[in-house]
């Protein structure tokens, strides 16, 4: 029975929404008066129009209508959990596809979803039954066929075969000499260098005995000059200083030998404390200044930075288009209640487009496109 509420509702609506189910949507052929009705499984808010409908036809109350839609749309998923398609009296077949995405099939015709399957699998196995019968031989058939070639052939793949494995085996020795004697080469070599040296051989296990090393000559007499220079230089200063007392005097003053007395110096505390004042009132008011710049600097950036954003294309990951801007906000409102970034970010030809979220960045947004798209999530990216 509701489905012939949903067909009546469709000759005067575009769309009619199943909660918690799914959109059918009729669209016009350019050209012609002819409407093609399609299912749209990511549409599946309550927008009131199917219950408000059944409500009023049987004259009973919201709550009870909803039942009836809920115990409608259980029968459905029944039916299409046991890959059988479901009829929508007077309008097609609803069924599911090799993902598992729900479609609809106008018309009477039943859609042949399970013999594709079928065919495909059995297109399969045949697949299968070619690969195992091309498969390669194994390298005793080839052998056992060699064999039966003659003796020449035979002897040919022989030597063959040895000189190869001789090969590898050689280069195997080879590297296992040079790896092994490594330590024995740097031993001889220990050992020439301490014969060259004129020293006698060391067995193996001993420590060669420590070379005698000359002692250093101390070189006093370098330090004895050094020290004298030095009180040479100091005695004269000493001398040179007495001599000239007052001169000496004069160049660090009085004081440092204790003949001055420190003079007092009168101190005008007003005329400092006026200095202070007026210092201070200069340093607030150029504070002042640099802080009205400064906030001016700011938001002059921050005007700059939003008409940069509001001009910057970004990639937007659709939902949905509605045509009515009131159903459009409340899509929006139940995304983000969702945890989705969600906008009407565009209106064009009288709908309105409603984003999952943005992305400055494209290879971020199409890394959540696919993300999406494998979770069966309708959706597709717009740059605006």
């Amino acid at each position: 029975m509701i489905d012939k509420y949903i067909a009546e509702l469709l000759k005067s609506n575009t769309r009619v929404i199943v909660p918690d189910f799914g959109a059918f949507m009729v669209k016009s052929s350019p050209g012609s008066t002819e409407k093609q009705v399609s299912f749209n499984d990511f549409l599946k808010y309550n927008d009131g129009l199917l219950i408000n409908h059944i409500a009023k036809k049987e004259s009973i109350v919201k709550e009870e209508a909803q039942k009836k839609v809920k115990a409608f749309v259980d029968d459905i998923l029944k039916e299409l959990k046991a890959n059988k398609p479901y009829k929508i009296a007077d309008l097609g077949y609803l069924y599911k596809d090799t993902r598992g995405s729900v479609r609809f099939k106008a018309g009477e015709e039943k859609p042949e979803a399970e013999k594709s399957a079928a065919s495909a699998t059995s297109a399969t196995s045949v697949k299968l039954d070619e690969k195992e019968k091309t498969a390669p031989k194994k390298p005793e058939d080839t052998k056992a066929e060699k064999k039966d070639d003659g003796a020449g052939k035979k002897a040919a793949v022989g030597s063959e075969e040895k000189t190869i494995n001789e090969k590898f085996s050689d280069k195997k020795e080879s590297k296992t000499q040079v790896k092994a004697g490594a330590p024995e080469s740097k031993k001889n070599t220990g050992a020439k260098q301490k014969t060259a040296s004129g020293g006698a051989s060391v067995p193996p296990g001993k420590k060669p005995p420590a070379a005698k090393q000359s002692p250093k000559k101390s070189d006093n007499s370098s330090v004895i000059i050094i020290t004298a220079a030095i009180v040479v230089v100091l005695g004269a200063g000493a001398v040179i200083a007495y001599l000239n007392w007052g001169t000496v005097q004069g160049w660090f003053g009085g004081s440092i030998f204790g003949k001055d007395e420190p003079k007092e110096v009168a101190v005008d505390s007003a005329a400092i404390k006026a200095k202070q004042a007026r210092m201070d009132s200069i340093r607030l008011a150029q504070a002042k200044q640099d802080s009205i710049a400064n906030a001016r600097q700011e938001s002059m950036r921050k005007a700059e930075e939003v008409k940069r954003q509001k001009n910057q294309k970004k990639y937007y990951l659709v939902a949905g288009s509605f045509k009515n801007k009131k159903y459009a906000d409340m899509f929006v409102q139940k995304l983000n209640s969702e945890g989705y970034n969600s906008e009407v970010f565009m209106e064009r030809r009288g709908f309105y487009r409603v984003s999952y979220n943005s992305y400055v960045d494209r290879q971020k947004a199409f890394n959540e496109y696919r993300r999406m798209k494998n979770q069966d999530v309708q959706v597709w990216v717009l740059r605006h």
